[in-house]
């Protein structure tokens, strides 16, 4: 008889992810809620780990469990760490997901009226282990590091503004973000600022051009003082977030044929690293002109 692979994962949590992926269509939704939960909750260092439980708990195989896998990428629900420092942290199956209450946060209010009272507090009572092992494996700020190192990524869009939703669940702060040749439609990146905007004390904003700047000055008025924008006169390359004083993410948009943006970007818990950004952005402000 094969012997079963120890893990602390129960197949409720896997299908709890399963209806919240399916709310947010993603494709492939039981093999990522696979690898998403086998990546939180145990956090393994080689894909062969992955591999025996998916096969041990559900009978997901090596091709659907690396479709799930890229479901995920695509999705922003996962970021790829291409380097580290310090490189310990990592094995070679080296991937960030995004904080699990976020995905119930942002899915919640839709599957409450699908299921049960009893199976909604079952959910919610799951969501409490599933996130204290998040913290555990992945330490404050979703990165795995705590107050040295950085952390070179490749992810898609949506990924930064779910690991900067997560730290401010954790507490308010004052925003910087730099946006550089953005889209800013009023469902995709304005809708994000709009939710990050409800969760802070304060965002200053700047922009490199005047793309949709109808739907930002919409949130000005919504939001009054607390949203601040300003016009930087040329194009940058880079973009940057910085958040308080301890997390902070630098980024370039790779140009590619790939149907969904990705992006390689730094992130930073070092205060000396995350300062040094703080400055930069703050250089760039003078330089700019209000809206």
């Amino acid at each position: 008889m094969q012997q079963r692979f120890s893990t602390r994962i129960k197949l409720d949590y896997i299908q709890d992810f399963e209806m919240m992926l399916r709310s947010m269509d993603l494709e492939r939704a039981r093999e990522a809620s696979t690898y998403y939960t086998i990546l939180v909750m145990e956090n393994p260092r080689e894909f062969s780990d992955f591999l025996r439980i998916s096969e041990d708990l559900v009978g997901i195989s090596r091709r659907p469990l690396e479709a799930g896998r890229k479901s995920l990428l695509e999705s922003g629900l996962i970021a790829k760490v291409l380097f580290s420092e310090p490189v310990e942290n990592f094995g070679r199956e080296r991937y960030l997901p995004v904080n699990p209450r976020i995905i119930w946060e942002e899915t919640k209010e839709e599957i409450k009226p699908m299921v049960s009272e009893e199976a909604f507090e079952a959910m919610e009572s799951n969501m409490e282990e599933i996130t204290r092992a998040y913290h555990e494996n992945f330490k404050t700020h979703g990165i795995k590091l705590s107050r040295k190192g950085k952390v070179t990524l490749r992810y898609s869009g949506k990924w930064i503004y779910y690991a900067l939703l997560s730290n401010c669940y954790r507490r308010s702060s004052h925003l910087r973000l730099q946006l550089s040749g953005e889209e800013l439609s009023e469902k995709g990146l304005v809708a994000c600022i709009r939710r990050l905007l409800e969760l802070n004390e304060k965002i200053r904003l700047l922009m490199d051009g005047e793309r949709n700047l109808d739907n930002i000055k919409k949130l000005k008025d919504e939001f009054g003082r607390r949203l601040e924008v300003r016009l930087f006169p040329s194009e940058t390359l880079m973009k940057s977030c910085v958040f308080g004083k301890e997390f902070a993410i630098a980024s370039m948009k790779i140009l590619s044929e790939d149907p969904v943006p990705f992006y390689v970007g730094t992130a930073y818990v070092d205060m000396n690293e995350v300062e040094k950004l703080s400055k930069e952005f703050d250089g760039m402000w003078e330089l700019s002109r209000p809206v």
